[in-house]
């Protein structure tokens, strides 16, 4: 649950299905998205090493559950928008329906395979964005996503999503007081991976 404390279940009722539909459809009319919906409760998750240090664990985002399912929307939107228009890349695989890893992998094995075989040279440059989920800038996302065609409105309405969000951390029962988040998307949404396309 995020800070709304909705909780999953609640989703499942077929009584809310109808005010949520309107609670969206004015969200996205209006472009705005309620202040409940924007902040997080971010919880430190052990990734490795010693348990004493701050620097072993990664923070996690715990959004709203109601704005996830408006996120997905969204996002479907989106990525209809970007497939049908051909506007990603063939050789992107992450965030991607029906590619992974895997399929990152084997493609290369297959190039590298054809290459090593018709002994051509192969230069391969390995990157890796610390914490890109942090790092992408709002101004710069809503430029590109302008340039990739996306309709105003929708524009809009991730506008309002990203601005105005706020988090604290909570830990058991202790909560740090509320910071506001200038920059990045919010790890744990259904958004953020997509926003990392236009990197």
């Amino acid at each position: 649950m995020g800070n709304d404390e909705v909780h999953p279940r609640v989703l499942k009722e077929n009584s809310i299905a109808k005010p949520l539909s309107l609670l969206f459809i004015k969200s996205y009319r209006t472009g705005e998205v309620p202040k409940e919906m924007r902040e997080a409760n971010v919880t430190p998750l052990h990734n490795k090493g010693s348990k004493l240090e701050a620097a072993n664990f990664r923070p996690v985002s715990l959004t709203s559950v109601v704005c996830k399912i408006m996120e997905l929307i969204i996002k479907d939107v989106i990525f209809s928008h970007l497939l049908n228009n051909n506007l990603i890349s063939k050789c992107q695989h992450r965030f991607i329906p029906n590619k992974s890893c895997v399929t990152n992998l084997l493609e290369t094995l297959d190039f590298l395979s054809q290459s090593i075989h018709m002994k051509k040279a192969i230069d391969i440059i390995y990157l890796d964005f610390c914490k890109a989920f942090d790092k992408v800038p709002h101004k710069r996302l809503i430029y590109k996503l302008r340039c990739y065609g996306l309709n105003d409105k929708l524009i809009e309405l991730i506008q309002a999503f990203l601005t105005g969000r706020r988090q604290r951390v909570v830990l058991g029962k202790a909560c740090s007081s509320w910071k506001e988040v200038i920059s990045g998307v919010p790890q744990g949404s259904v958004l953020g991976p997509i926003f990392l396309l236009f990197l």
